[in-house]
């Protein structure tokens, strides 16, 4: 499964979402583009103030390098990514479909569903992402709503 080769900053490496991810420190301007590239996707547009912060603050850091897939398609797919540096390349069923840069983000059907992956996405350049998984977002709404 592509998403736990990935390199991961302040974790341990583990299945999926099994990863435990240490709080990885991130700075204004950091947090600020991760809320401006979670406001730009439909699934957090009915997301409070609160909510939106707690799921930047939960995020964890990944690397790729150029060449490397990120997700596979088919595969089960657990994990949302906000490219904060690099663009990533999208195919369907080996055809090149779109490329997505800075601030775009992929991956948000895993957090609400268990559905295999729609597409490969391939690191078209080095890449550092921003991800959180689909048990952690989960816990983020839950906790909110007790």
């Amino acid at each position: 499964m592509a998403d736990s080769s990935l390199e991961v900053e302040n974790t341990t490496k583990l299945k999926g979402d099994e990863r435990k991810t240490s709080d990885v420190p991130k700075d204004e301007e950091t947090l600020e583009a991760l809320e401006k590239a979670i406001s730009k996707n439909s699934l957090f547009l009915n997301l409070d103030q609160d909510e939106k912060q707690n799921i930047c603050s939960a995020m964890f850091l990944a690397f790729a390098k150029k060449g490397e897939v990120i997700i596979q398609q088919g595969d089960e797919g657990d994990i949302f990514y906000i490219i904060q540096r690099g663009d990533v390349l999208i195919t369907v069923d080996g055809n090149f479909v779109g490329k997505l840069e800075e601030g775009d983000s992929f991956g948000e059907l895993a957090l609400i569903h268990g559905t295999p992956r729609a597409a490969t996405v391939t690191a078209g350049t080095d890449v550092k992402l921003w991800g959180i998984g689909r048990d952690s977002y989960r816990q983020i709404l839950m906790d909110k709503k007790q």
